[in-house]
C-alpha cells in the first residue's frame, strides 16, 4: 500500500512539473542562442532589415530547404544557393548546429508560429546531408 501511494505521489509530481506550455524547450534554448539575437526571441525580425519568421508562404515554399538555410546561411552574392528575398541583411552560416539542434529549432518555431506538420529527425538529417554534399 505504501508503494502505491509513493507511486501516485511521484506521478502527480511529474505531471505537475512538466512544461505543458511548450514541449520544445531544447528548441527554444537553441533558437534563442543561435537565432534570437537577430530574429528576436519571438521570431519577429527587425522590419525590412531582418526577416520576420512568420512568413508562412515563404516557409511552406522552402520547407525542404530550411535545414540547409540554417546551416549554410542566406547571402546576396552570386555564388550563394540561398539569397535574401529583398536585399535585406544576410543570415550568417552556422555549421556548428547538429541535426538535433536543427530539428529542435524548426519544431520550436513550428509549434509557436507555423502550426504545420512536425519536422522529423530522419528527414532533416537527409536534407542536411544533401546540402553539405555528403550524400549517404
Amino acid at each position: 500500500m505504501k508503494i502505491y501511494f509513493l507511486f501516485v505521489f511521484l506521478l502527480i509530481g511529474l505531471v505537475c512539473c512538466k512544461d505543458y506550455k511548450n514541449p520544445y524547450k531544447e528548441g527554444k534554448y537553441a533558437f534563442e542562442k543561435h537565432c534570437g539575437t537577430c530574429h528576436g526571441n519571438n521570431g519577429e525580425g527587425l522590419g525590412s532589415l531582418i526577416t520576420n519568421l512568420n512568413d508562412l508562404e515563404f516557409i511552406n515554399k522552402n520547407r525542404n530547404q530550411l535545414p540547409c538555410m540554417l546551416i549554410k546561411g542566406i547571402h546576396n552574392d552570386s555564388s550563394s544557393v540561398f539569397k535574401t528575398r529583398h536585399g535585406d541583411q544576410e543570415m550568417p552560416k552556422n555549421e556548428l548546429l547538429t541535426t538535433s539542434d536543427v530539428v529542435n529549432i524548426l519544431n520550436y518555431l513550428n509549434y509557436n508560429l507555423w502550426k504545420m506538420e512536425t519536422f522529423d529527425f530522419r528527414t532533416i538529417d537527409s536534407q542536411m546531408n544533401r546540402c553539405s554534399g555528403n550524400q549517404k
